[in-house]
């Protein structure tokens, strides 16, 4: 709300924060025009800025594009906001099948440049096995996104429901229903991590709770709105008018507030010189319930990815000849940008959806590939991440902790060492991300991996992350 307030004051128009430039500088592609920003009107250029992370529920998988989650949104938001003045723009980079880890890591730092206004998350389904450790991966995310610039309201949307309809072949009770929907708020991480940073703007949305009172209405009805295992094109409008009341309700809160300023005498410039100051303020956090600050409260250094879309500088573009780094004087090999077979096997260029893991694939006769990557004065850790498995493992396919050989600025790095910080100790994230150095100095390093001679595997890499 008090964002929306400051951009119904003017702000933004006079600061030279303007929407982005058209994709394609810097990020990698392809990062349709779709799901990078929507029309800004010459006459209301004030950008309120919505970035999307999650998993194949927000990519739209299973639906035409055009009828999914993030067009339904853009088109939504225009019609609530632009009246005010105000051009909203909605960037997605979800993916389908991947956990919020890497990304609670990264944070806005995928996102691009440009601060935030909302961050909205969405991991659910796929989290879900991973329980013990959802807690410190969503705190993690939590607190990354309200350290980055513009500090962004933070909204966790879970969607849940499809998968077992369908499994059961038939509609669950409403019985059933109601316990999926009390569950979300009687067990942490939600509730805890909720109430713990509520007056920061985060919050839940949870398609049960907003679906209870009107399933039993067409076109709300359970089996109306999911496909298979994701939500149907009448899911992802249902998705998305959750979402639009969430901002709308905002909206019509600072409008009334704005308007009884006025009346009681206040200027425009004097309420926008107040909230320029709140905003410049950094905020004051409270301790972490769940999460390392070592990991949790570290600036984000350096994140870079192979997968697509992303606007972040890619990982292929840290790629780094050895010989830029005296204490790496190692040759260097040939690891290959490609999809894995299991992801093309997915893919469906008919349905128009713009998300695909090119990943980073090496084996023993690759050689060394040299990443760069930074590090911050406060932590000094790295992480290498892989894509995750999901439901199939493709045969061959090895792991950067088993099966590789990693330097750091040219000293080994033993991976089967325990790791020092308890989020690399949990099984879900270790599935994916292996920390491979922490304390280094502050500033860039050059992270070099090489597969085993002795392992007949290859090795994908998605990922790098320097805190």
């Amino acid at each position: 709300a008090d964002k929306l307030t400051y951009l119904l004051l003017g702000g933004a128009a006079d600061d030279g924060d303007m929407p982005p430039s058209p994709p394609g500088k810097g990020g990698t592609g392809p990062v349709d025009e779709r799901d990078v920003a929507s029309p800004v009107s010459p006459t209301s250029p004030r950008p309120f800025r919505v970035g999307v992370l999650g998993s194949s529920n927000a990519a739209g998988h299973d639906n035409n594009y055009t009828s999914s989650f993030v067009p339904h949104l853009r088109a939504g938001l225009n019609r609530i906001l632009v009246p005010l003045g105000i051009s909203p723009i909605v960037t997605s980079l979800a993916q389908g099948n991947t956990y919020s880890i890497p990304n609670a890591m990264c944070g806005p730092a995928l996102l691009g440049d440009n601060p935030l206004d909302l961050l909205i998350l969405e991991y659910w389904m796929n989290d879900a096995p991973f329980f013990k450790e959802q807690a410190e991966w969503y705190e993690t995310a939590i607190r990354t996104a309200l350290r980055a610039p513009g500090q962004p309201a933070i909204l966790f949307v879970a969607v849940e429901g499809g998968r077992r309809t369908k499994r059961e072949g038939d509609r669950p009770h409403r019985a059933d229903m109601r316990r999926l929907q009390d569950s979300f708020y009687t067990v942490d991480p939600y509730r805890g991590l909720r109430d713990h940073y509520l007056d920061f703007s985060v919050n839940n949305l949870f398609m049960a709770d907003a679906l209870y009172p009107i399933d039993t209405r067409y076109p709300f009805r359970y089996e109306d709105l999911f496909a298979t295992f994701h939500p149907g094109p009448a899911g992802h409008m249902f998705l998305s008018h959750a979402v639009e009341h969430y901002v709308a309700a905002a909206a019509a809160f600072s409008t009334a507030r704005l308007a009884d300023w006025l009346r009681a005498g206040m200027q425009v410039s004097e309420l926008r010189d107040v909230f320029v100051a709140m905003a410049a303020e950094p905020l004051d956090l409270p301790p972490p319930l769940e999460c390392e600050p070592d990991v949790c409260d570290a600036p984000v250094a350096h994140c870079a990815t192979t997968f697509v879309p992303s606007l972040a500088a890619p990982l292929t573009d840290h790629l780094i000849n050895a010989t830029s780094f005296p204490d790496a004087q190692l040759p260097g090999g040939t690891w290959a940008l490609t999809i894995p077979a299991s992801v093309a096997s997915h893919l469906h260029p008919e349905l128009g959806l713009v998300d695909i893991k090119f990943v980073l694939q090496g084996d023993a006769s690759s050689g060394f590939v040299h990443l760069a990557v930074r590090t911050s004065a406060r932590s000094g850790i790295i992480f290498v991440c892989e894509p995750p498995a999901g439901w199939k493992r493709d045969e061959g396919w090895g792991s950067v902790r088993n099966d590789t050989l990693v330097q750091v600025d040219g000293h080994a790095v033993d991976l089967l060492q325990p790791s020092r910080h308890r989020l690399s100790q949990g099984p879900g994230f270790a599935a994916i991300c292996t920390e491979v150095a922490t304390q280094l100095a502050p500033g860039p390093h050059a992270v070099s991996i090489k597969v085993k001679a002795t392992s007949s595997n290859y090795v994908q890499l998605s990922h790098i992350v320097g805190l």
